[in-house]
């Protein structure tokens, strides 16, 4: 698996749950670890607890009440926590 096959990371305890288009991969690493080691022009962190790859961004939409999901290309839904303005302004730089 490529790093570039990555959609989300998301914390789960020492262990991070990384999905791809079709699978789910269990990692024994924190996610601040695995933060240091990715490329940060590509992954955000949009929570305490998950991580994006912002090539595999499809949208950001309100949930209401100042919230918002990151909706990824596979049509997976990732609560968005923090850098709003930070993933809006990143995306718009993807392409």
């Amino acid at each position: 698996m490529s790093v570039n096959d990555v959609y989300s990371l998301k914390a789960d305890g020492n262990y991070i749950e990384v999905h791809t288009e079709s699978e789910t991969h269990l990692a024994r690493m924190t996610l601040s670890e695995l933060e240091r080691q990715l490329d940060p022009k590509v992954f955000l962190r949009v929570s305490r607890s998950e991580m994006v790859n912002l090539t595999r961004v499809k949208s950001i939409q309100s949930t209401g009440r100042r919230g918002h999901v990151v909706v990824l290309k596979d049509g997976r839904k990732v609560p968005l926590q923090r850098a709003l303005e930070e993933l809006q302004e990143r995306l718009k730089y993807m392409g």
